[in-house]
This record gives structure tokens, C-alpha cells and sequence, in this order.
């Protein structure tokens, strides 16, 4: 029997911090190199699509800066979760971390 854990599972523990994580880190954590990153960029809005379908509130939204970028953000299962407007200020607070020279118009 095979003991790794499937892609969906290995990114329901990234997001299970319930923290904000753009798709290139999330594809980084999972397959190392930026090469093999692309490969996992196409399947990872369906593995989030998997985790959703059993009952996990995810939100999602395009990196403002780089529109081919999403961030996730984990909320918790829909029957015992609240969103609040921190998540997305904590998501921005990263984002403005992670690019700190860039200067929107």
C-alpha cells in the first residue's frame, strides 16, 4: 500500500493554517522547482474544487498585482465558520510583504 498522501490532502494542509497563500507558494510547497509548478498550477483549482465539495469554505481572488496568480484562503467547514473582513486585510498585509516595491497606479 502506497503511504503518500494524495495532492488534495498535501493542499488541505497547506491551507489548514487558515492563512492567505498565493497558488505559485502553494505549487512551490508542493512540487519544489518552478518547473514542475506549472505542471501543479493546472490541477490545484481542482483539487480546491475537491476540498470544497466536502464541506470547506475556501475563498479565493486574483493576485491584484499578477492576475495569472490566486490567492486561497481557508476558512473552515461551512456548518461552524464566520468570514470576517480580517482575512482579506491579512491577505493584503502579505501580498504588500511579498512586493513591497511595487507601487499600484
Amino acid at each position: 500500500m502506497d503511504d503518500k498522501k494524495s495532492l488534495k490532502t498535501r493542499i488541505y494542509e497547506i491551507l489548514s493554517d487558515c492563512r492567505p497563500h498565493r497558488s505559485d507558494e502553494i505549487t512551490n510547497k508542493l512540487f519544489g522547482t518552478a518547473d514542475t509548478a506549472r505542471t501543479g498550477l493546472f490541477r490545484l483549482g481542482a483539487r480546491i474544487f475537491d476540498i470544497r465539495a466536502e464541506g470547506y469554505i475556501i475563498h479565493s481572488w486574483k493576485d491584484k498585482d499578477n492576475h495569472k496568480l490566486h490567492w486561497y484562503l481557508l476558512e473552515g467547514r461551512m456548518e461552524d465558520t464566520a468570514f470576517t473582513s480580517l482575512h482579506i486585510e491579512e491577505a493584503e498585509k502579505k501580498q504588500a510583504q511579498m512586493f513591497p516595491t511595487f507601487r499600484r497606479a
